[in-house]
């Protein structure tokens, strides 16, 4: 390898020169969400000889078996060597010392973990085998946080119906479903719509390539469960799940899923692929039996293909990946409640059983001057017969299509012998024709209300690896996000208020506040961290800095996650039952006003210091400490009480770390 770093010193430079700029201007930017920057494993072990006795300043070199990049350190005064930070994948590890047979063999490296290879090296001369197994350890018995690292075999070799990847975290201990939409809860943490750092113990936190994929205003994944995936599961090349993480290199929540994207190799590889589920191969399900609904013609296509390699061999790679999903998927709008009103209109509407009403003349019942229910009066007849109308419409089966849309690309490159770097990309485009309420049936919301969704996501992470020596090694980081979530209406009621019906069951018709609105989400983030191996220690010392930027658009006057009803900009009318919706006589209005966007920034910082540190062969500690606090932004004051203008900022969230 030396020969071709002597080969590139300007371009080495070059990127240097990139990497420094990048860095001075993130920091000026005033900085955001503290994440968890763990992109590597680590590798580590004793030298001993026959006797068991230390084997001081033997050579050890470890190869990536995809890519031919060598790292090399000695073993120090007590057999002891460590490789920090490495790429996950499997690696060749050879160790040597004069007068010893040289130790050869295979060891598998996962994100965020230790993987431990002592060696035992034999007098002679030749080659001896490590006994290590290539495949991806079951146990990591040096490793403190309690974790589980899915990784490519695995990825490929289990089915997923839907292709998001992260569904497989529910194979992984201490985890579960968070309701039906498809969030997961680890270790007993809320699956979402909580900001892991705003109240210290929040939703989950989810990373890609180092940099924060969380949303800080919803605390899910960024696109959330809206999306079939953020990313595609062929980009994917192993992910970790932390409960409870100890070390101090992890942050927020207490639950931590740690992606890492697939890289090229110096060997061509590609796939493609294509799936269909088809309800001609479908029974009907059987509420949609029970209710008299046909069965649903559903149909899903998934295809997509990805393709890696060398640009330059031992030293420039790419990945690139291109998934889409397209859905035929009906929603079911189904109320038990509301659908016999005919037959008992004297409990519904006051009026005899049997009653002769009028054909509908009007999408809604129109205000009269009506104030009782009265058979005898054919305006009322006729606003029953509209009123009953408007429900059934609502009613039913309403068409609902998705589509996705997601491109991953990677580059890799090996600068020098002590430089490495990556840069990656990923866009995601959803859209859905009324596909704002991703579950089915749905009894709480007519056809009427739902909104059309669409989902824009951007992503991009920068990394640059590099080793001063074999002792201390240094890894920086820069990312950036946005995440657009947007409604719109279907257009199926386009002057209508927002109706709400109490009784005999909640029942929303017309505009939901919800069908119009955008919350759009930007973020910055920069992180670094030094490793220092000295003796029996592995120091580590790091900051991550995020700043969030979040805009919430709402025509409709509530935020769009909201379980309340605020009223939206054409009105807001609630009827306490049936007979009062006939007769147009609503007990409360609400309209909103004033300015529909309301908009914040938010800084985040996190620091810590770590000590990993293994005293004998078959016992690892970590003592670490962490602080991770966010700048709350200050609410408007009101003059008359200037407290109201102040929000309180802890910035001393201290939390020492142990581990064994």
């Amino acid at each position: 390898m030396r020969h071709r770093d002597a080969l590139l010193p300007w371009g080495a430079k070059v990127w240097k020169c990139f990497f420094i700029q990048l860095s001075v201007l993130l920091l000026s930017y005033a900085p955001a969400t503290a994440q968890n920057v763990v992109l590597t494993g680590a590798l580590s072990g004793r030298a001993t000889d026959q006797s068991g006795a230390a084997a001081p300043r033997v050579r050890v070199i470890v190869r990536d078996i995809d890519t031919g990049v060598e790292q090399s350190t000695e073993t120090n005064d007590t057999g002891f060597y460590r490789f920090p930070a490495l790429a996950p994948g499997a690696y060749s590890i050879t160790a040597a010392l004069k007068g010893f047979r040289d130790a050869e063999g295979l060891v598998q490296v996962l994100v965020g973990n230790l993987t431990v290879q002592d060696i035992r090296l034999k007098l002679g001369t030749g080659k001896d085998s490590v006994r290590v197994s290539g495949q991806s350890p079951l146990l990591q018995p040096a490793e403190v946080s309690v974790d589980s690292v899915l990784d490519r075999p695995m990825i490929e070799a289990l089915p997923l119906n839907g292709r998001r990847y992260t569904d497989f975290t529910l194979l992984t201990p201490n985890t579960s479903p968070d309701g039906d939409t498809g969030l997961i809860s680890i270790a007993g943490q809320q699956g979402g719509e909580d900001s892991g750092y705003a109240n210290g113990n929040g939703s989950n936190a989810f990373t890609v390539d180092g940099t924060n994929a969380t949303s800080n205003y919803f605390g899910d994944i960024l696109g959330r469960y809206r999306i079939p995936y953020l990313y595609g599961e062929n980009a994917i090349s192993e992910f970790q799940v932390a409960i409870g993480p100890y070390s101090a290199v992890y942050g927020g929540g207490a639950g931590f899923i740690n992606s890492v994207t697939r890289s090229g190799s110096n060997a061509w590889h590609g796939n493609a692929f294509y799936y269909n589920r088809n309800s001609a191969f479908e029974a009907n399900d059987s509420i949609s039996n029970a209710n008299g609904y046909p069965k649903q013609q559903d149909s899903l296509h998934q295809f997509g293909a990805s393709l890696g390699g060398p640009i330059l061999r031992d030293r420039l790679w790419f990945f690139v990946d291109y998934e889409q999903q397209r859905e035929n998927d009906p929603i079911s709008i189904i109320n038990p409640a509301l659908t016999q009103l005919q037959s008992n209109l004297s409990t519904n509407f006051g009026i005899p059983n049997g009653t002769v009403l009028p054909a509908p003349n009007a999408p809604y019942p129109v205000p009269g001057n009506n104030s009782v229910p009265d058979a005898a009066n054919p305006a009322y007849l006729q606003q029953v017969s509209n009123a009953i109308n408007a429900i059934n419409s609502n009613l039913g089966i309403a068409p609902r299509q998705k589509n996705d849309v997601v491109a991953t690309s990677r580059l890799d490159y090996q600068a020098t012998s002590r430089d490495a770097m990556f840069l990656s990309f990923n866009v995601n485009y959803f859209n859905s024709p009324g596909g704002i309420i991703t579950s089915s049936p749905v009894a709480v919301y007519g056809k009427q209300t739902l909104a059309n969704a669409e989902v824009h996501d951007f992503q991009v992470s920068l990394g640059w690896t590099h080793a001063f020596s074999s002792k201390v090694l240094n890894e920086f980081h820069a990312g950036a996000s946005d995440d657009n979530q947007i409604a719109t209406p279907t257009g199926l009621a386009p002057n209508m208020p927002t109706v709400i019906l109490d009784s005999p069951a909640s029942f929303t018709l017309g505009n939901a506040p919800f069908s119009v609105g955008r919350v759009f989400e930007k973020q910055w983030s920069v992180a670094d961290r030094v490793d220092y191996v000295i003796g029996k220690h592995t120091l580590q010392f790091g900051f991550e800095t995020n700043r969030a930027f979040d805009a919430d658009t709402n025509f409709g006057g509530a935020d769009p996650n909201a379980d309340v009803q605020f009223g939206s900009l054409l009105g807001s009318y609630e009827f306490s039952n049936l007979e009062s919706f006939a007769l147009g006589q609503y007990n409360l209005f609400s309209q909103a006003s004033g300015n529909p966007v309301f908009s914040f920034h938010v800084p985040f910082y996190g620091f810590y210091a770590q000590d990993s540190f293994r005293p004998v062969p078959n016992l690892t500690l970590e003592i670490g400490l962490r602080e991770d606090f966010q700048v709350y932004p200050q609410p408007l004051e009101n003059p008359a009480f200037p407290l109201t203008g102040q929000y309180p900022n802890q910035f001393l969230r201290l939390a020492p770390r142990f581990g064994f």
